[in-house]
């Protein structure tokens, strides 16, 4: 449905998930927004997916995860959003948000600990029914396409709790139940300079707080995620260019995942080729 300054999408998401049990997965599909103002919008979706957690999908977001597993799937049954955006200005805008999910089976990843060696060299996974309220506000402003800046914020608040079944899935037993591995507070930054033609510079930034892991019977508190990255690229035309990127100018020692610290200063330079 459409008005004159505003427009709605109501519907529904339907997937049949199949194997020993069959059923039938439901979810909304919401969208809304309405011009408030000039440049200012009011706008709010609503949907949800079951996701598969293949090893193809799960190898994006941890490599080191036991080959052996067999993941289950997850079933997000309300991921929603609700926010204000304006252009405040010329070149400016902010967006101030917040949203709420809900997850069936949702998975962390817990480093795997043996009595002889206390320790893995592979990721376990543990699942927990997860509710999280999230919200933050961005700013943008661009001048003349010669100067960029973004920042970015986001608090999340993780409810997690036990799954009830009638045989256990392997999960050990945790008292203190925790989002484990997920950041409580993020901050997200970039700058991009265009100082003449074919040359950009830009900065980036990103800080994680709040995360946590379960080893050796009791919970760890991971060292923040504290990153600042450069990079200038230079393009000779439509198909060529080259660029240098300098990582974690900060030099900060932090993990990513739990035992697996993160690469310490470190230096590229590539070539673009753009068919």
């Amino acid at each position: 449905m459409n008005g004159e300054r505003w427009n709605l999408r109501l519907g529904a998401n339907a997937m049949i998930i199949t194997g020993e049990e069959k059923k039938v997965f439901l979810s909304p599909n919401i969208n809304f927004d309405v011009e408030l103002a000039p440049k200012t919008v009011f706008y709010a979706t609503a949907t949800g997916k079951v996701s598969a957690n293949s090893a193809w999908e799960i190898s994006s977001v941890n490599r080191y995860i036991n080959p052996d597993l067999i993941l289950e799937a997850s079933r997000t049954w309300l991921d929603g959003i609700a926010g204000i955006k304006s252009g405040a200005g010329p070149g400016f805008w902010f967006d101030v948000f917040g949203g709420y999910k809900i997850t069936d089976n949702e998975h962390f990843f817990l480093p795997q600990v043996s009595m002889r060696t206390k320790f893995g060299n592979v990721s376990n996974v543990t699942y927990y029914n997860a509710k999280k309220f999230f919200g933050g506000a961005s700013l943008k402003y661009s001048y003349q396409q010669l100067f960029n800046i973004s920042l970015k914020g986001v608090y999340n608040s993780w409810s997690v709790s036990e799954i009830e079944r009638e045989e256990p899935a392997g999960e050990s037993t945790i008292t203190d139940i925790k989002a484990f591995g997920k950041p409580k507070a993020e901050l997200f930054g970039e700058i991009s300079v265009v100082p003449m033609d074919n040359i950009t510079l830009s900065m980036d930034y990103y800080l994680g707080t709040g995360r946590y892991t379960h080893a050796n019977g009791s919970n760890i508190k991971m060292d923040n995620i504290n990153e600042l990255n450069m990079k200038g690229t230079y393009q000779l035309n439509e198909t060529f260019g080259a660029y240098i990127k300098f990582n974690n100018l900060l030099f900060r020692k932090y993990e990513l995942l739990y035992g697996y610290p993160q690469q310490g200063f470190n230096a590229m330079v590539g070539i673009n080729l753009n068919f």
